[in-house]
């Protein structure tokens, strides 16, 4: 995990590491990395220009905004004026005769023979997909999110702060905890389905564990390490037990699907990636749930006409199960099958750190 290295891994030695019995030792402001890469300013230049594209749509938005309301205006004060002009038309037109034959407003020519659609692509999207969001809904968030990003780059790249060595203190990590736990028993959101292992539970479940890594990594608390391991491992199997859940009730295994989830799993560790100039596997938990969400996605699509055959399905999972064991406790099995895709998973050009992370 990342973090300050001590020599005292195992936290045995706890008043090293305690902030209230030991000043805090400041290093101070830390080089900015050099150079700029090249990805770093292709992002750059990309955001750019969503920004002039956004600012150029909002300015037209606020300049068709007020033409509308100048137009109002005048509609407005020519009503005003213009009572005496309608009520003179009206006499004319109760005793005026048309020389051309009347013709129905439901005859040929009528507005309301077929009309062209002028509708934008973005309004046919919104029909397949209501959720799909404006064009300039879209440039906005990707305005905001270029903003995080930047300060990504400024603390993480150019280290805009004065860097500190992480400091523990177990019993404000106690305390902490403790206040957690007390506010989620307090603030019950509402009551869920008692099914086994529902939806509502599991993302519970995931919630407290992801605070236990952002504490665990803020404090470089050692001392929970294993229990932090133990999280990790629960944490996937949950990721692919709700994978499962999902193509077992909805049966959907089209590619749309698949392109979807790699979306999700893998976008914004890829730009954090491109920004800091960070290899992926740092991220590696990402990395981890690409893994089993492909191998579950996998086991599930293969055959996927009989999977209402329980035996065949158990066949599934056994198969599954032993092919996992394989990779993962034969002594460089890991390394044989993740080495076609070591251009993204290795660190310092070997695949130990992965391998570590996912064992």
């Amino acid at each position: 995990m990342g973090g300050a290295i001590y020599k005292d891994s195992a936290g045995v030695l706890y008043e090293e590491h305690n902030i209230y019995l030991n000043s805090i030792q400041t290093l101070g402001r830390v080089e900015p990395t050099r150079p700029i890469t090249i990805h770093q300013k292709a992002l750059f230049c990309l955001w750019m220009s969503i920004i002039f594209l956004w600012v150029m749509l909002k300015t037209k938005r606020h300049i068709l905004k007020w033409r509308d309301k100048r137009r109002a205006k005048e509609n407005e004060d020519e009503e005003a004026e213009g009572d005496e002009k309608a009520k003179e038309s009206v006499l004319i037109s109760l005793y005026s005769v048309s020389k051309s034959p009347s013709v129905s407003r439901f005859g040929r020519g009528d507005a309301t023979e077929g009309e062209k659609s002028d509708r934008g692509i973005f309004d046919k999207l919104l029909e397949t997909d209501p959720d799909q969001p404006s064009f300039e809904d879209f440039l906005t968030k990707a305005v905001i999110f270029g903003v995080i990003m930047l300060y990504f780059w400024l603390c993480d790249y150019q280290h805009i702060w004065p860097k500190t060595q992480k400091q523990y203190s177990r019993d404000m990590f106690t305390f902490l905890f403790a206040l957690l736990v007390m506010v989620a028993f307090v603030y019950t959101i509402k009551k869920t389905p008692e099914k086994l292992v529902n939806r509502d539970q599991t993302e519970e479940w995931k919630g407290w564990m992801q605070v236990q890594f952002v504490w665990y990594h803020y404090f470089d608390a050692q001392e929970v390490f294993n229990s932090i391991r133990c999280y990790i491992a629960a944490y996937v199997w949950m990721t692919g037990f709700g994978n499962f859940s999902y193509f077992w009730i909805k049966k959907d295994y089209s590619l749309f699907r698949l392109l979807r989830m790699m979306f999700r799993l893998n976008f914004l560790v890829v730009m954090v990636m491109a920004v800091t100039n960070n290899e992926f596997v740092r991220y590696y938990v990402c990395a981890m749930h690409t893994y089993w969400f492909i191998t579950v996605y996998v086991m599930m699509a293969v055959f996927k006409s009989y999977n209402e055959n329980r035996y065949f399905m158990a066949a599934k999972f056994a198969i599954y199960m032993v092919i996992n064991l394989l990779i993962f406790d034969i002594p460089g099995a890991s390394y044989i099958v993740f080495w076609p895709f070591q251009f993204i998973l290795n660190v310092k050009g070997n695949l130990r750190y992965w391998v570590y992370r996912s064992t």
